[in-house]
């Protein structure tokens, strides 16, 4: 059964009661059910367009209200906004008071259900019309190394048996295979030890009952001690449920033996709604709404975003960065790794976050690591030999994370790489001890991905210049805030080069680095599915461990190209126009460089208030 309750409330006090009125029907009912019409009112300030600013409380209310109802928003079609005032320009207003929740019962029931925003005929408000669907899109499904299975006695002696097989070739080969054929042990060990959990505990459920019942016709020892037994069993598959739940969840602040599974399952189906895109404006305009169709624009779009535009520059623009790097420190960086330093790699990256293609994560390769240490160190020491990097390790997921709530275009949308976690130990190896001469290559105003530094004091630096910018200046202040679009998938290779080499970095160790970044094939997941497998020619990969230090390397190019910008004895200041247009020159010629392109709807110029402002 479904229920369903249609709410138009327009007074404050009369939304209060509303809320009492939906906080009481959750509590008494595990039912499935839908609210929806005019609430008159909003969950976020972006949900409205013009006119005054709105009422904080009211937003408050409302949102605890949907928290402690459990309710879910049914994914909208077409205009966020539902509600207009009928008049333009600086009169104009509207905003999103129209919209239909579900409980988790519902969501459950009808997963892809969705509400169609239709058009305001004879109305101010948009008609509602919603679409429940319980279709489930096919989706293959891939292996991923389940957590709960390094729990289980057998665990160890599946993993041995099955990684003891001698397999000739390379190192990377070696445990390319091994993992290969273990994905299939495991999954089949799987399906026999564990079956299906969900199903074995709704029997473990009625077996309880049952036994409860003949506990209570005939209260034996016998009978309760079955009745016991019963119960272990069923507490054992509600531990893994949850297991398998919270890892699904991703989530890191829930302390172990907490009883979430419910709220796991309604966080998990939350996240899949949100990263379901129906339908998409193209860089041509047009409007696709077949999976099929945003999958593979998806891979044109990233294709095009990974591929090397950047021009030839003058090498002179290179002088500003001098050669730190002694040759102790290369010595340090390129030497052969110990299978200590390995482990220690393993162990000391994020066991939380999701696995690569591969399906396998940290939390295998540290259970596991007495096994398959030896073929791991070997894989790492024939990298630092000079082995290329195969595709099947360098293979990323791009995962595709809506940046608000309605997606109209692929701006809209961020990326988050997901590599394998044999790239990553290599990655994060290099990193660490490429650490150690970062805070005497990179400028002190850098403050961000270096040890020892905070970027919070940059932070709280930017506080004290914005307050104090109306100061008494004889040449006027003026702050410019820079952002780089999309700045990670934009570096340029050869500029990355030859920064590292004017720093003075070996060629073992430029070598290294381009033997990491350069060979990168990516596949775009999409509404659940895989599209495409393409080369980048360009960019560092967002997520992995190295990027960020290689990313502030070519970053300080313009760090020191301004500071000593600042040095230059007819450099006036930054309210007089001949010293911005030397700026303006710097950030130009960077961008050529680097690649980067300054974006300039989110870039800023903050004036002191007497600065005379003139075209030219």
């Amino acid at each position: 059964m479904v229920g369903w309750r249609q709410v138009h409330q327009t007074l404050a006090l009369e939304r209060l009661e509303l809320w009492e009125d939906l906080e009481n029907i959750a509590d008494q009912s595990n039912n499935p059910w839908l609210v929806g019409g005019d609430f008159n009112t909003i969950v976020d300030e972006s949900e409205k367009s013009g006119g005054l600013p709105v009422s904080q409380q009211e937003i408050v209310d409302f949102a605890h209200c949907i928290s402690a109802c459990s309710l879910n928003e049914l994914k909208f079609v077409r205009s966020c906004y539902t509600w207009w005032n009928g008049r333009i320009e600086n009169d104009c207003i509207f905003k999103r008071l129209d919209r239909v929740l579900g409980n988790n019962e519902f969501m459950q029931l009808l997963p892809n259900s969705e509400v169609h925003h239709l058009i305001r005929q004879g109305s101010d408000h948009a008609l509602l019309h919603v679409i429940c669907n319980d279709s489930r899109e096919h989706v293959v499904k891939q292996f991923r190394f389940l957590n709960f299975w390094a729990k289980h006695n057998d665990f160890m002696k599946v993993v041995e048996e099955s990684w003891a097989e001698e397999i000739k070739g390379s190192p990377f080969f070696i445990v390319h295979s091994k993992l290969k054929k273990l994905k299939k042990v495991l999954s089949q060990w799987s399906k026999s030890t564990f079956g299906d959990f969900f199903q074995k505990i709704a029997t473990l459920e009625d077996l309880v009952k049952a036994k409860e019942v003949q506990l209570e016709i005939s209260p034996t020892e016998e009978n309760r001690g079955i009745l016991s037994k019963a119960e272990a069993e069923l507490k054992r598959y509600r531990h893994i449920e949850e297991e398998y739940w919270r890892q699904k969840a991703g989530m890191k602040w829930f302390k172990d033996g907490d009883r979430n599974t419910k709220f796991f399952h309604a966080y998990v189906k939350g996240k899949r709604r949100k990263l379901q895109v129906k339908e998409i404006r193209t860089r041509q305009g047009d409007i696709i709404n077949s999976p099929h169709n945003i999958g593979e624009e998806a891979v044109n779009v990233f294709k095009e975003q990974f591929m090397e535009t950047s021009e030839e520059y003058n090498l002179e623009v290179l002088e500003c960065i001098p050669k730190l790097i002694k040759e102790e420190e290369n010595e340090e960086m390129g030497k052969m790794p110990t299978k200590e330093e390995v482990k220690h790699v393993v162990f000391s990256l994020n066991g939380d976050s999701a696995s690569g293609q591969d399906g396998f994560s940290r939390h295998f390769f540290q259970s596991c690591w007495e096994v398959i240490g030896n073929d791991i160190t070997n894989m790492v020491k024939a990298f630092f030999c000079g082995h290329e990097l195969p595709r099947y390790v360098t293979h990323t997921n791009l995962v595709l994370i809506p940046k608000k709530e309605e997606v109209k275009t692929f701006g809209d949308l961020r990326h988050i790489s997901l590599s394998t976690f044999t790239n990553k130990i290599i990655s994060r190896l290099l990193h660490e001890r490429m650490l150690m001469v970062l805070p005497r290559i990179i400028s002190p105003n850098q403050s961000g991905f270096v040890k020892g530094r905070s970027i919070t004091e940059n932070v709280l630096l930017a506080q004290e210049i914005i307050r104090d910018i109306n100061r008494r200046n004889k040449m006027h202040n003026v702050v410019v805030k820079l952002d780089m679009a999309k700045a990670y998938d934009r570096v340029s290779w050869k500029f990355l080069v030859r920064v590292l080499r004017s720093f003075g970095f070996s060629e073992r160790i430029i070598d290294m680095i381009v033997r990491l970044i350069s060979n990168n094939w990516y596949s775009v997941l999409m509404n659940g599915q895989s599209y495409g497998f393409f080369q980048s020619s360009r960019g560092l990969k967002q997520g992995d461990p190295l990027s960020p230090t290689l990313f502030i390397i070519t970053a300080e190019v313009l760090a020191r190209k301004l500071n000593n910008l600042f040095d230059e004895q007819d450099f006036i200041g930054y309210g007089h126009g001949g010293s911005m247009k030397k700026m303006i020159q710097v950030l130009r010629e960077y961008e050529i460089m680097s690649g980067q392109m300054i974006n300039l709807e989110k870039s800023l110029l903050y004036l002191h208030e007497k600065t005379l402002i003139r075209e030219e």
